[in-house]
């Protein structure tokens, strides 16, 4: 069998077009399906690609874990990338530092380069971990490091504890660069860091990088597997003595602040970090990690490097050695009238001030710390004051003598010289304030309060007297209605009153008129038919005529009789629905049980009466929530459920009668049941003023649904329900 296909001439041409779209798309699927097995090409990829979650399948070493197994870096030798384990922790578990593995996953964009969501791992083999490259310091702000196993060397000048994290936290100066290490937790490590700050040392870690939300470098960090990979570098003056240096010489022309040198100086200030030393013409700042051993008035001798600061140097303490005890020293006066100099910087001075404000900052720590708001002179400063510190005793007002150490402030506008224009304090303990005189009792405050509750009084009066005069206003249209209604209730009554006596009266004498009309028909049509029998028999006879048409005259006076009655029960009829509307009209206008009571006490006390007289059990069931209806409704229903308890009592000998009322949110129900004999609901008689046809005619004007359910012997239900 021979296929062939042909094509015309404008198919033709876009035939070339439609093989290359389906081969790209044919690589593209071919090659989203291809598993990356190198980590270069992991790292070559694009933030998009990376997101595809192209699978990976490489083979590496891990050169650092995390210490809660949230992920490894894996290095091959010349490049690295980070493996995330963020899914399942679980999986790092059996994994170690130094661990040949094959990794299994899918890419992802990572925070910063992209990275691999490891979905399982297997361990090869274990190896020492490789020689690290020597790391440049102008790689320190070169994004394009990362991952990169390194070697680096720099000095260790501070170190932090974050045990919630495991880790240790470092800051190393790496000629002039500041940068991050971070280093497992143990107390092992803890020990040799704090031995090793303030000194020369090389570390292998891997090379990281700090960024922000937009995948943007902000710095670099180093990731140390344990301390042993931290160690101390000989310097080249590591066995000479460290020459003396006063604390005024500090940093001048001459100096060198990558050379070890000791200065000595008068504690004025410890807190176990940092020390303020008074020299012979100025003061520094020392930090030292634990240096709890100095006490205040103790005159030491500090052995480390220059910190340069903005208006003047400060110490990195190696050692503190303790010299001898001079005793506390005598704060410096500082009159704020007088302009700042640099030589109060790091100062304990002593000054006295106008306390204007308490305040309270909260950090991350358990403990807070209070600040004091102060002026003197033209100066408002703030105070620091130890953590935990009770200030309960002082009060906005007051005027204090503060000692502490003196922190200037630079003018940021001035640069080229140094411009003060102010400084803030931070006390040691409770002895740094003395109270001068107390805060006078009419402060701010205190008048700001007493304002306040007058403008409050004045407000509780006015929103008083407008309650007031709302109130007045709203029982003066209650009485209004009140009256209205019973002037209306009244004229009602009257209106009810004169169409009773004289309509409901005329209508009833109208009624026995008809009863007189009946019973004389039936009078005239009796005399009229023994006439006509009389002449019938006096015929019998006689002339067979004259007796056809007798028989003929009684047939009329029959057919007269008939449309006679015919037509006055028409007459009485419509005299009866006359008389219902009549009754119904004065009903309304007399309100009566609905006016005093809710439907449910109403239907209690109408037919309970109608009951008792057959002995019939009534039962009434209530269901939602009662609420009062349109007295037009209400009075319909009163009347439906009369009547049909009225019909079941007088033609239907229960023995039970149940009425339900049920209340829902859009309408109402009523149904009446009895257990009497029933009656064909086909033929419905027509019984009472009202009459159940009437108030089917009501409720359909009303909008409601009217039925009647019946047989005989099984009782009768008549059910209205009207929406709402």
């Amino acid at each position: 069998m021979t296929w062939s296909c042909s094509f015309s001439g404008p198919v033709r041409k876009h035939i070339p077009g439609m093989i290359v779209v389906c081969l790209l798309l044919w690589g593209q699927a071919v090659s989203a399906q291809t598993v990356i097995r190198e980590i270069e090409r992991v790292r070559a990829l694009s933030v998009e690609d990376a997101d595809r979650h192209i699978p990976v399948e490489v083979d590496a070493q891990i050169i650092w874990k995390h210490p809660r197994r949230y992920g490894v870096f894996i290095f091959n030798g010349t490049t690295g990338v980070f493996v995330s384990a963020s899914k399942d922790s679980s999986l790092l578990k059996e994994c170690r530092t130094g661990d040949r593995v094959r990794v299994h996953g899918v890419t992802s964009a990572g925070n910063f380069n992209p990275v691999i969501a490891l979905d399982s791992i297997e361990v090869l083999a274990h190896d020492p971990l490789p020689e690290a490259r020597s790391f440049d310091v102008d790689e320190v702000e070169l994004s394009t490091v990362d991952c990169d196993w390194v070697s680096v060397t720099g000095r260790l000048i501070s170190m932090k504890v974050i045990s919630e994290y495991q880790s240790i936290m470092l800051v190393m100066k790496i000629r002039g660069h500041r940068v991050d290490v971070q280093v497992v937790n143990t107390k092992a490590a803890v020990e040799r860091v704090s031995e090793l700050l303030q000194h020369e040392v090389e570390i292998r870690a891997v090379a990281g990088v700090l960024f922000n939300s937009q995948r943007q470098m902000t710095g670099r960090i180093f990731y140390v597997n344990s301390a042993d990979d931290i160690m101390p570098v000989q310097s080249p003056d590591a066995d000479s003595v460290p020459r003396f240096c006063a604390i005024h010489d500090l940093q001048r022309a001459d100096f060198d602040c990558r050379e070890m040198v000791k200065t000595h100086g008068w504690v004025t200030y410890a807190d176990g970090g940092d020390t303020f030393l008074r020299g012979e013409k100025t003061s520094l700042l020392v930090r030292m990690q634990n240096s709890y051993h100095v006490k205040v008035g103790d005159y030491v001798e500090a052995v480390g490097y220059v910190w340069p600061q903005r208006i003047g140097p400060a110490f990195r303490a190696r050692t503190i050695n303790v010299k001898e005890r001079r005793g506390l020293p005598e704060p410096i006066r500082l009159d704020a009238e007088v302009p700042l100099a640099a030589e109060l910087n790091y100062e304990l001075v002593e000054v006295d001030v106008r306390l204007v404000e308490i305040g309270k900052s909260f950090g991350k720590s358990a403990g807070s710390q209070h600040t004091l708001l102060c002026r003197a002179g033209d100066y408002s400063f703030e105070t620091r004051l130890p953590p935990g510190m009770d200030v309960s005793e002082l009060e906005s007002g007051a005027k204090l003598r503060l000692t502490g150490i003196c922190h200037l402030t630079l003018n940021p506008k001035i640069r080229y010289r140094l411009d003060f224009n102010g400084f803030w304090l931070v006390l040691q303990d409770e002895d740094g304030i003395e109270v001068l005189q107390a805060a006078p009792w009419w402060t701010e405050e205190r008048l700001l309060r007493v304002l306040g509750m007058v403008c409050g009084i004045l407000v509780l009066a006015l929103v008083w007297g407008w309650m007031l005069r709302r109130t007045v206003n709203k029982q003066t249209g209650i009485i209004q209605e009140k009256v209205a209604e019973e002037t209306i209730h009244q004229e009602r009554q009257r209106i009810a009153r004169e169409l009773h006596d004289s309509l409901a009266q005329g209508l009833a004498g109208i009624a026995l008129q008809l009863k007189g009309c009946l019973k004389l028909v039936d009078v005239s049509t009796q005399n009229r038919l023994e006439w006509i029998s009389q002449m019938t028999a006096l015929l019998k006879d006689g002339n067979s005529d004259m007796q056809h048409q007798f028989s003929e005259l009684r047939e009329l006076v029959l057919v007269d009789d008939e449309r006679t009655r015919d037509s006055i029960k028409i007459v009485q009829n419509a005299l009866s629905h006359c008389s219902a509307e009549s009754r119904s009209m004065i009903f309304d206008l007399r309100g009566g049980l609905l006016e005093r009571m809710d439907l449910p006490s109403a239907l209690q006390e109408t037919l309970q009466a109608l009951t008792e007289e057959c002995g019939a059990e009534l039962v009434i069931h209530v269901s939602g929530e009662i609420s009062r209806l349109k007295p037009v409704v209400e009075r319909n229903l009163l009347s439906v459920a009369k009547e049909a308890v009225i019909n079941a009592v007088r033609h239907g000998s229960p023995k039970r009668i149940d009425v339900e009322l049920i209340y829902t949110d859009f309408s109402v129900k009523l149904c009446v049941r009895d257990d009497g004999c029933g009656f064909n609901a086909d033929q419905l008689p027509p019984v009472g003023h009202f009459g159940l046809r009437g108030m089917r005619e009501r409720l359909k004007k009303l909008g409601g649904c009217f039925r009647i359910q019946s047989e005989p012997g099984h009782g009768s239900t008549v059910t209205a329900d009207l929406s709402l």
